[in-house]
């Protein structure tokens, strides 16, 4: 699943409950945070 499509279907679970979402995702790969060059930055682990 792309993040565009995890980010679709979050958001229209949410607005089809009532509810609203004012923060963000971030895309992990193999335990790592996915910069927006797409390479690798810090491990989501050590957080």
């Amino acid at each position: 699943m792309t993040e565009d499509e995890f980010w679709r279907e979050f958001i229209g679970f949410v607005e089809s409950t009532g509810w609203s979402f004012g923060g963000g995702i971030t895309e992990i790969q193999d335990g790592y945070y996915i910069l927006s060059n797409r390479s690798s930055g810090s491990s989501a682990l050590d957080d």
